[in-house]
């Protein structure tokens, strides 16, 4: 049996298995038969999963087929008829049309149609000749082909043995079943095809049999076998294929065909074929062939309808008679010399020749992208893609009827809807018609246009505009030359051209090596070069197209239609290595002489932020070359355009990991590096393929690390590589390996103000797609603010990677605005500033701060763009908003008008079907945004603002074919639109303290019509149409919904009624649920990361619109008012007094509300009144804290109905510890916290319900003993031997000590709401959630007394000692709920129990920044504690030392401190004031004493007169005592700490006669202070730096420099004085070094060991194990034979960097993940 299958193979690979002419045996012996088969062919596109549904066209025919001697095939066709379809079909299981009436097909086309052809094989008997009559259009001719689907050649005259030869067949005795996989040409293309041949079994040839229900033919296979023969195409593996790509505004993912396939679309090709007889001559009873297609209607995202298309062709054999005459050959033969389908040379529906190219393959390096259609030049567009039904000169007339009326209709609503114009459609056909104009054509419709426009010169610049976006939109190589020629002569300028060029360069549908040229000399223009954002628009764009189009293995063959045209370019053309890339590193260098300037000018730094991000955006080894350059400081030591070339080192890094990452690794392990370079370094590595044990040695540097910024980056680049998700395969191997490294990072609590890299994704199983969000934030030593932010937004789908927004910003000079904003302050406030002179004689080196810039880069679905802004950017903008308002302001103030069409992104598809009609798909986001604005000033000095904005956006999906009968396009499609409108007038106003807003909607007739205000559309559908038109495809008559089984349910409520708004919701929806519920469940599946990122519509497309529909004229209410007033302190409002006497003082605020509804004749409506007063009195009782905080508020809804009254009265009373330091003495008081709340509402005039709480917070004896007997106690009894009171340890124990660890609640609430069943319910799910930690039980308590009509409850609390769990108490009458041991982890720690020293707000900013906000300065026990905890030993002598200082040219504060033996002075200069303590040690047990001066007046210090108001003269004990400064107090504590604060500035000096401590926030000070206490910018490394800013051996030698030295003092000691002012002298600096990387560039690594590289048709094979090599010049002495598998990966980018890092001698990385492909045996050498 297997040697009859086998001859079977032979005879069918001899006949080659088409749909017609393999329905035959070719043999000698029937060269005197003629056979008829009937021909069926039908493509049908719908949407199956709503319902049968279908548009699509059946053909029909005989086909007559002769052979001759010379083994060629003679065909004709007759009786072909045709019938086009657009509704609901009845489909057999097969999917083939049950009832069906076609009609003659047109006379015109059936005449070639139905003319002879012929096909002949070549000397090796493979058919790839067919001749047709030369008159005939080519679309004629790929129908014919079509019938000639096949494989890769008609196999004549091979024998058996040359079938064994070439093929490999797997035989299977048991099953008679063979197959084997062998190349053939089709017209779909030349691919892969896999045979699989099986006898049937009787039983199923009967059932064939009765199907077919044909007797002649049935008799001639009477007794015979009869044999299924199985073809399938594998798609994925073709060497050529005619199908067109293009992707814009996303990166299409590679699907491993290298562009044979679109990643959008699912699609399959299968014939079956039955036959009967003989092996020698055997009968092809019939033939069918099936052509699949799936894709989303959603395009990015799946979705639970898929649009489909079924292409599907029959031969079945009718009758075998006797030749009589022989089929008329070809008179005037038009050859063609392959099978595959075949573009138009012009024309598509009139061409009689192809366009594909002559001599191929001497013009192409890649086999694989053999063009189809000649490379276009810059003025012609091909018409031959895109089937026009119009000529040129009536193309161009319906362009210009529809654009003149595009420009007007768009600023309207509802005209501009997709109910009525649909403009957001109209932008499709504007661009399709577009795609196929000449320059010639494009330059003469600008006439055209401009002469049906208005004579209004704005009107004529907006439609200019937009005119200019459609052509950035369709993007072909004529629009191309056209924007950019428009841009040379100024036509379009500024930020206008930027946007346009942008759209354009992203849109670009064929970027040939003539296009590159084009926006080459665009870049290198003077209308680019002079403008800094248009420049750097070009520049970007263009190198990130270049990129995509000629560097990027992925992108160059799915993005862009590399197997129509060939591949557009390489690394190595012409345009990139001799123009372009020489440019661009000359302009760079150009910047040279201004970079190196010690304060580089904002212009400067811009002109390198561009050209390093175009070098980046290229991605080639010798762009990146420039960009070293750059990391090297051989450019600039700059600090930002070194870390972004270091970014933009990623691209490079991507393609060839093996040579960047040692750059990489040595940037990050250089620690004289700049720390924002090294940290941009971090960011890159995961790029570079790193190894676990590049990770694990970057987590081992965080031990070492001298940067607490770098160790924080480093930490939280391993966390949130660790944490990403494995079901995304691009992350499973670097967060296993991220894993692993995490362990080994040393464990660091860094806050919020350290720098981080963030990355956080998410998979969405309900889209299949994974959303990614990455955050990055530098900080720096110089600034508190971030000097740098980055925020990348990013989907990934199974098709398509779409990077919605990318941005970085880069801000300097932060801390210069904050002065600025300081002094404007102390300007406002009149504060006093007295001129004190500093007393301290110490040459103190300024610290100088940057002047304030920033960039901003940003790249939005493709669009990029950069902004530099400094102080000239801000005033240019300033003048020219002055100069419009000027210029612009007449009697109806300044207008503007603003009309913007985009295409933000989407995909393009043709692919040849078997039927030989190439199928369309489309995906398009166009959106129309039109707005007009207005501001004017009244007389009555109010300001009258009009905004008119009109929203149109749109998501189409459209897939189908050109009938070549009718020119109708029949398809199906998804439409998806949103339409917003909002027309609105503001009047705002100010008036005797009163401010007025009033609403209304403008009076012109435009925004008096009735319109939707929102509208969202779906509708899927079908469609016949003609594309002669303006009407867009969806709203044709021709198409019809596809309507789902579903109910179509419709709703109308009337919203507005109340309001006397007339304002419907009208909602119809085919969707099983549209109630809320679903609306909120659908939104359930997604994190607020990912919500932005939603499809329209969300999962499925059936038929949905809602709509909110606003009409005016009908509306009672005309305009809404809203008038708001505030009343401060003693303002004569009742409610305010009301407040202060129930305060007896303090202050209060009355805030007045008041909303109007009018109708005509301004006729009140409705009108909402409310008042709201906030009182709040603050005092002091005995050191402790009393506060009473009042809401009064009423509620006045109708003009004479009784005010709805809400009455708060809050009381706290918080006793604060009365010592600071002293533990002992913090221990002995009775702390606790005290808090009364009760609220009264109702109707005025009305019994009030009332709510009570009563909250005791208090300090158990056991939190008294931990805190006595801790071992953070422990360790401070040891810091207190060594006088180091404010240790960490001892600080920790005082917390302890001030902790209130139990907590009591009692709550009153008027019974019928806390028994309201959904607040019962409430409190049965939180007892859920708690359930493994609650008991519940019956109340044991006897006496409990509650108010009638009241439920009490009673809320008990015990929190752990150290804030990691809690246990609760519920009491109520019925019953006692416990909640024990509830665990909270660290999340609270330092929270909890709360603490009575500080203030809750600083308690959180400490628990925010892991306690690193504030900083904190601490001297005592002859040791120094910095800012930044370096901590040293220097013992005071009796000069004065300066501790704090702002170095800056200001010099706002200046702290400092001496000792003797009985006294410490400590001055604080602030502002101007000069403070002074002096502070004397207690002896024994009396109190210590001190002496308080201000400016040189000793105030008299008073203890125990709590409450008294102080005097100037007077310092009063526990007290806030105010001087000359209103932000500035001074206080002291019982146990002899004196306390000097700056609420302005967040600083606070606390000191004693023993210790002193600064605290303050960086914001104002950060690297600009000096002194003791460091330089506060959050790094140790050289932390103590001298006062001419000198970096000493020891942090001694540089706290000598802040002696203030006089005859009286003792000066330095003499033993360190000599090296002190050696070292001085010396003067050594923090230098930094950039890192040296380019001699790791020009290694050459010997290589021992590597993977070995095939290249196999279109994919890339390595071998899983590296084996002995030898280099090229040393043979091998010994060799071995060995057997190695190898794995096959797509030649693609990732298959490219793979088959470099193997080249390269790397091992790769967990090859198991790989399945071996093959098996292969090699010889390597044992010695060299």
């Amino acid at each position: 049996i297997t040697q009859l299958t086998m001859k079977l193979l032979a005879a069918l690979a001899l006949l080659g298995t088409v749909a017609v002419v393999a329905a035959f045996s070719v043999s000698t012996s029937n060269t005197d038969k003629q056979f008829t088969y009937q021909f069926t062919s039908q493509v049908l596109t719908g949407i199956p999963k709503l319902n049968s549904q279908y548009a699509g066209l059946r053909i029909i025919a005989l086909a007559l087929i002769q052979i001759f001697p010379d083994l060629s095939l003679r065909i004709k066709l007759q009786d072909t008829k045709y019938k086009t379809y657009n509704d609901v079909l009845n489909l057999s299981e097969e999917r083939d049309i049950l009832s069906t009436e076609e009609v003659e097909v047109p006379s015109d086309i059936k005449t070639y149609l139905e003319a002879p052809f012929k096909v002949k094989a070549d000397k090796n008997g493979i058919f790839n000749e067919i001749y047709t009559e030369a008159g005939e259009p080519e679309f004629v001719t790929n129908l014919k082909k079509s019938f000639l689907m096949g494989s890769f050649g008609l196999f004549l005259g091979q024998d058996l043995q040359s079938m064994l030869d070439t093929n490999t067949i797997q035989r299977n005795h048991q099953q008679m079943k063979t197959a084997f996989k062998t190349m053939e040409k089709s017209v779909i293309g030349e691919c892969e095809v896999e045979y699989t041949v099986n006898k049937l079994a009787e039983y199923l040839a009967v059932e064939f049999e009765q199907k077919e229900q044909n007797t002649e033919a049935a008799k001639t296979c009477q007794g015979k076998y009869y044999y299924e023969v199985i073809k399938a195409t594998n798609l994925e593996k073709c060497k050529e294929r005619p199908i067109y790509q293009h992707t814009y505004g996303a990166r299409s993912k590679s699907d491993g065909s290298m562009g044979a396939t679109s990643p959008y679309l699912a699609e399959s090709s299968i014939m079956r074929t039955i036959c009967c007889g003989t092996l020698e001559d055997p009968l092809y009873r019939k033939s069918t062939v099936e052509n699949k297609f799936l894709t989303s209607p959603n395009g990015k995202f799946e979705s639970t309808e898929n649009i489909e298309v079924i292409s599907r062709m029959t031969a079945v054999l009718k009758s075998i008679d006797p030749k009589a005459t022989d089929i008329k050959d070809v008179t005037n033969p038009k050859l063609s010399h392959h099978l595959v389908y075949e573009f138009p040379s012009e024309d598509y529906w009139t061409s009689v020749t192809s366009g594909k190219p002559k001599d191929v393959q001497s013009q192409w390096h890649d086999a694989n992208m053999i063009p189809q259609l000649p490379m276009l030049e810059m003025t012609s567009a091909h018409k031959s893609l895109y089937p026009n039904s119009l000529d040129a000169e009536k193309s161009k007339q319906l362009f210009v009827d529809t654009f003149v009326k595009f420009v007007d209709v768009s600023k309207q609503s509802p005209e501009s809807s997709h109910a009525v114009q649909d403009v957001s459609g109209q932008v499709l056909d504007l661009t399709r018609l577009a795609l196929t104009f000449s320059y010639a054509d494009i330059k003469a419709l600008w006439t055209m246009i401009n002469a049906n426009l208005h004579h209004d010169l704005a009107h004529k610049q907006s439609a200019q505009q937009v005119f200019m976006d459609l052509l950035s939109i369709a993007a072909t190589n004529p629009c191309v030359k056209y924007v950019s020629e428009s841009i040379k002569k100024h036509f379009i300028t500024g930020e206008t051209a930027a946007w346009i060029v942008a759209n354009m360069i992203k849109s670009v549908k064929t970027p040939s090596e003539d296009v590159i040229q084009e926006l080459t000399n665009l870049l290198k223009h003077s209308s680019v070069q002079t403008v800094k954002s248009l420049k750097a628009t070009v520049a970007m764009s263009l190198t990130e197209l270049v990129y995509k189009a000629c560097i990027d293995e992925t992108s160059s063959v799915f993005d862009y239609p590399a197997r129509i045209f060939g591949k557009f370019c390489n690394k190595d053309s012409k345009v990139i290595q001799k123009d372009l890339l020489p440019y661009l590193v000359g302009e760079l260098q150009a910047q040279k002489d201004q970079l190196q300037q010690h304060q580089p000018s904002t212009s400067a730094i811009n002109s390198a932020i561009i050209y390093i991000n175009a070098l980046g955006n290229l991605g080639t080894d010798e762009a990146s070359h420039a960009l070293i350059e750059v990391v090297e400081g051989k450019m600039t030591l700059h600090t930002h355009p070194r870390s972004v070339a270091v970014y933009k080192l990623i691209r490079s890094a991507k393609r060839n990991p093996s040579l960047y990452r040692p750059i990489i690794l040595s940037i990050i392990q250089n620690i004289a590096e700049n720390d924002e370079v090294r940290m941009a370094a971090i960011s890159v590595l995961p790029y570079t393929y790193p190894s676990s044990s590049d990770l694990q040695k970057l987590a081992i540097r965080t031990w070492f690390e001298s940067s607490q910024q770098v160790s924080s980056y480093i930490t939280s680049t391993l966390k949130s590589l660790k944490n990403l998700p494995l079901q995304t395969k691009m992350y499973q191997n670097i967060a296993q390996q991220a894993e692993q490294a995490y362990t080994l990072a040393k464990p660091l609590k860094t806050g919020i103000q350290t720098s981080h890299n963030i990355k956080i994704s998410q998979f969405l199983d309900t889209l299949r797609a994974a959303v990614s969000l990455h955050l990055q934030y530098v900080n720096s030593e110089e600034s508190a603010v971030p000097r740098r932010f980055y925020v990348k937004s990013d989907i990934e789908s199974k098709s398509q990677i779409m990077e919605r927004i990318e941005s970085s910003i880069y801000i300097q000079g932060s801390e210069v605005l904050i002065e600025k904003l300081y002094n404007l302050y102390k300007m406002i406030h009149q504060q006093q500033k007295h001129k004190i002179k500093h007393e301290s004689n110490i040459d103190i080196k300024n610290r100088m701060a940057k002047q304030p810039e920033a960039h901003v880069t940003l790249n939005m679905m493709g669009l990029q763009r950069l902004y530099s802004i400094d102080a000239q950017f801000i005033q240019d903008i300033i003048m020219q908003l002055t100069d419009e308002f000027t210029k612009d302001y007449k009697i109806d103030g300044i207008q503007k008008d603003f009309l913007k069409v985009l295409d933000l992104a989407g995909y393009q598809n043709i692919i040849p079907t078997v039927a030989g009609l190439p199928l369309y798909v489309q995906q398009r986001t166009p959106m129309v945004i039109a707005t007009h604005a207005s501001l004017m000033m009244v007389k009555s000095g109010a300001v009258e603002i009009k905004i008119k904005p009109v929203f149109n956006y749109k998501q189409s999906t459209l897939v189908g074919i050109f009938c070549p009968f009718t020119k109708k396009f029949l398809g199906a499609g998804v439409d998806t639109s949103l339409h917003v409108a909002v027309p609105l007038r503001a009047d705002v106003g100010l008036h005797q303290g009163q401010i007025s807003v009033t609403l209304k909607t403008p009076i012109d007739v435009e925004s008096q019509k009735v319109k939707p205000v929102f509208e969202l559309k779906v509708r899927p559908y079908t469609t016949q149409k003609i594309l002669d038109d303006a009407i867009p495809i969806q709203n044709s008559k021709d198409s019809k919904t596809i309507h789902s089984y579903n109910e179509n349910k419709m709703m109308q409520v009337q919203l507005g009624e109340k309001i006397g708004v007339d304002l419907k919701l009208k909602m119809e929806s085919e969707h099983k649920f549209t109630d809320m519920a679903s609306f909120i469940q659908d939104l359930s599946h997604h994190q607020p990361l990912t919500l932005l990122s939603l499809p329209l519509p969300l999962e499925s497309i059936k038929s949905h619109s809602i709509s909110l529909i606003y009409n005016p004229s009908t509306s009672i209410t005309k305009e809404a008012s809203f008038l708001f007033s505030v009343g401060y302190g003693q303002f004569s409002r009742q409610n305010t007094r009301t407040m202060l006497s129930k305060f007896e003082g303090g202050s209060a605020i009355t805030i007045n509300a008041v909303a109007l509804v009018r109708g005509h004749h301004e006729d009140t409506i409705k009108k909402i009144e409310t008042q709201v007063t906030i009182g709040q009195k603050l005092g002091h009782h005995n050191a402790g804290e009393k506060s009473e905080t009042g809401l009064m508020a009423s509620l006045k809804i109708a003009p004479n109905g009784k005010p709805f009254d809400l009455d708060i009265h809050a009381s706290s009373k918080l006793h604060t510890p009365t010592a600071k330091w002293d533990k002992e003495a913090i221990l002995q008081q009775d702390l606790k916290t005290k808090i009364t709340i009760k609220a009264d509402f109702g109707f005025r005039g009305e019994e009030k319900v009332s709510v009570s709480g009563h909250v005791h917070a208090i300090q158990s004896q056991a939190q008294k003993i931990y805190s006595k007997h801790s071992s953070a106690a422990k360790e401070c009894e040891t810091d207190i031997s060594y006088g180091q009171k404010l240790s960490k340890s001892c600080k920790q124990t005082r917390t302890q000590a001030a902790s209130l660890d139990v907590v009591e609640a009692t709550i009153h609430i008027p019974a019928y709401i806390s028994q309201n069943p959904q607040i019962k319910s409430l409190a049965e799910l939180v007892k859920a959630f708690y359930w493994p930690y609650l008991s519940i039980s019956q109340a044991q308590h006897q006496l409990w007394q509650q108010e009638q009509g009241m439920d009490k409850y009673v809320v008990q609390a015990k929190i752990h000692q150290l804030g990691q769990r809690m246990t609760l108490n519920v009491l109520s009458q019925e019953q006692q709920a416990e909640i024990k041991d509830l665990r909270l982890g660290n999340s609270m720690q330092g929270l909890l129990p709360i603490s009575t020293i500080g203030n809750p707000m600083m308690n959180i900013v400490q628990k925010l920044t892991a306690h690193g906000a504030p900083s904190v300065c601490s001297v005592e026990g002859g040791k120094v504690t910095t800012f930044d905890n370096v901590q040293y030993e220097y013992q005071l002598n009796n000069c004065e030392h300066v501790i704090f200082k702002d170095c800056s040219p200001t010099n706002t504060v200046e702290v400092s401190m001496k000792k003797s033996a009985h006294v410490q002075y400590v001055k604080v200069l602030l502002d101007g004031n000069k403070y002074e303590l002096e502070l004397m040690k207690p002896l024994r047990s009396a109190r210590a004493a001190g002496l308080v001066k201000v400016n040189g007046e000793q105030k008299h210090i008073q203890h125990g007169h709590h409450g008294k108001k102080q005097q100037k003269s007077e310092f009063i004990e526990l007290e806030e005592n105010y001087y000359l400064d209103e932000n500035t107090f001074l206080t002291s504590y019982k146990d002899g700490v004196f306390a000097i604060v700056s609420k302005l500035y967040g600083m606070w000096v606390y000191a004693d006669s023993e210790s002193v401590e600064v605290k303050t926030y960086q914001h104002r000070w950060r690297n600009q202070a000096c002194g003791l206490c460091g330089d506060l910018n959050d790094e140790k490394t050289a932390d103590l730096k001298s006062a001419g800013s000198c970096i000493m051996s020891t942090p001694k030698l540089a706290a000598y420099s802040y002696m203030v030295t006089d005859n009286k003092c003792q000066g330095i000691p003499a033993q360190h004085l000599k090296q002190y002012q050696e070292e001085s002298a010396k003067c050594v600096k923090k230098e930094m070094v950039p890192t040296k990387v380019t001699q790791l560039l020009e290694q050459k690594p010997v290589v021992s060991r590597k993977h070995l590289v095939e290249e196999i048709f279109n994919r890339i094979c390595i071998s899983k194990f590296q084996v002995n090599v030898c280099e090229s010049s040393t043979p091998p002495k010994e060799i071995i034979k060995k057997q190695v598998p190898y794995f096959c990966t797509s030649k693609d980018t990732r298959g490219a960097t793979l088959q470099r890092m193997a080249e390269q001698g790397e091992k790769i990385q967990n090859v198991e993940r790989f399945p071996t492909s093959y098996l292969r045996d090699i010889y390597q050498p044992i010695k060299c």
